[in-house]
């Protein structure tokens, strides 16, 4: 997971790999996500002015299965956004049931967890 570069005037594409780890054939996923920049400051959705940016991918997604690099251009307009965070997750699977997992049950890849949080700290 990780913010592209920014384009013309500052507009910054969201990617996101991830793995199905639950039990359950999933047909959507949708990311709850908030952008900080370098000094942590919050960076507004682009298209909504909100603090979050849902992000929303569809499957199907078999337990255990990769989604690859998935991209959501035009997420956020802020040249100097640095990094987002994911805060909770909405899944829906095959036969309608929806959960809502918060950050705390979402586990991040080693190669993320070690960079630290991206909480607005700076």
């Amino acid at each position: 997971m990780h913010p592209a570069a920014p384009e013309k005037h500052g507009v910054v594409a969201a990617h996101i790999d991830f793995v199905n780890g639950t039990q359950n054939t999933l047909d959507y996923v949708m990311f709850k996500t908030t952008a900080y920049t370098n000094d942590g400051k919050l960076v507004r959705a682009k298209k909504t002015g909100r603090e979050n940016a849902w992000l929303r991918v569809a499957g199907p997604f078999a337990p255990g299965e990769s989604s690859g690099d998935k991209r959501w251009d035009k997420v956020w307009q802020n040249s100097h956004l640095s990094c987002f965070r994911i805060d909770g997750a909405e899944l829906i699977d095959v036969n309608g049931v929806v959960e809502y997992y918060e950050a705390d049950r979402i586990k991040l890849m080693p190669e993320l967890a070690s960079k630290g949080n991206c909480d607005g700290n700076g």
